[in-house]
């Protein structure tokens, strides 16, 4: 809850000023991640109340959010035109598509390095290219 506080903190201050077409692609590219990660802890539930093995809800739990991640950027990458966006929504898809056949204890380490790695990557990416 603490990361979602300081998300919304910077992003209102980031965008404070930002009006027409801009603001209702920033309005538009939020709303996808508040129904896409609502869908897919709605969809985790309802397995579970359906009875699914704990090894599923397991490889849901530590690929979902990921996913869901990964189309967002797609989103967001389409939206603005961003080519490192698209790139890390790429990243993160593969992640998942690889790291769940690794079963759900394995996947969490898949996802912790090749998930993780890939932002630091791109995080150093993008700081030496804004420098540059």
């Amino acid at each position: 809850m603490g990361a979602v506080g300081v998300t919304i903190f910077y992003v209102v201050r980031a965008t404070r000023g930002v009006h027409g077409h801009s603001e209702v692609q920033g309005r538009i590219f939020g709303f996808a991640w508040l129904v896409g990660f609502s869908a897919f802890f709605t969809l985790v539930g309802a397995l579970a109340h359906q009875g699914a093995s704990p090894t599923v809800l397991g490889l849901l739990g530590a690929t979902g959010p990921l996913l869901v991640t990964s189309m967002v950027y797609f989103v967001g990458a389409a939206i603005w035109l961003d080519w490192p966006m698209l790139a890390m929504g790429v990243w993160l898809a593969v992640v998942v598509a690889a790291g769940v056949w690794t079963g759900p204890v394995t996947v969490l380490l898949i996802d912790a390095v090749a998930g993780g790695g890939g932002f630091l990557v791109m995080t150093l990416y993008l700081a030496t290219r804004r420098r540059g």
